[in-house]
């Protein structure tokens, strides 16, 4: 990829996604972003009163060739496409103690990772793991990273939660009646939305 562009990759069970971005002809920085799940334990934290805050983990300086080399890619595409042929081991402690630090050298990603700006904390959510969410999570990060004020940020993420609604709305009206049990999801749902 050319430099300061970004490429996000999301994780197939919604658990984390990675934002790559070339910042030289030989480095690259990495964001990990999720949403929520076993992996949140090793992303930085803070509370505020009674609410737990996540960030996304920030690797500068990743040397290209870490990034792309066959044995960091093929476990990772594993990750993605076959989590059956990984066994027993969970898929976040192959992420978070297998192949990040493999990208900062060894490092423990505690010890690797930059302090986040305070902007990029957001509350953990009650669903695990959501690839809406997540992928939200790691647009949040490319939005706040490139300059997006906070206050900003939320006013586009409430246009665009209007949004959904209007087109689930939409989407509605022209299906046949629905069940009860579907009207109690669909009310939840928009509860949680709003």
């Amino acid at each position: 990829r050319a430099l300061g562009r970004d490429v996000m990759l999301a994780g197939t069970w919604g658990a984390f996604a990675l934002v790559v971005e070339r910042t030289s002809v030989s480095d690259c920085t990495v964001a990990v972003c999720a949403s929520g799940g076993d992996g949140l334990q090793y992303h930085p934290r803070a509370t505020d009163g009674d609410k737990v805050k996540a960030a996304p983990i920030v690797l500068r300086g990743v040397p290209l060739g870490r990034l792309t080399e066959p044995a960091f890619t093929s476990l990772l595409q594993q990750l993605y496409l076959v989590p059956a042929m990984l066994g027993s081991q969970p898929q976040f402690r192959i992420l978070y103690e297998v192949l990040l630090p493999f990208l900062t050298n060894g490092k423990s990603v505690a010890h690797a990772a930059a302090q986040p700006d305070d902007a990029l904390y957001s509350t953990a959510q009650r669903v695990p793991e959501s690839r809406v969410r997540t992928c939200m999570s790691a647009t949040r990060y490319l939005l706040l990273a490139g300059g997006l004020t906070r206050q900003r940020h939320k006013e586009l993420m409430i246009a665009l939660r209007l949004r959904c609604v209007e087109l689930a709305r939409a989407a509605l009206e022209t299906r046949p009646a629905m069940s009860a049990s579907d009207i109690r999801t669909v009310e939840m749902m928009a509860t949680q939305l709003s």
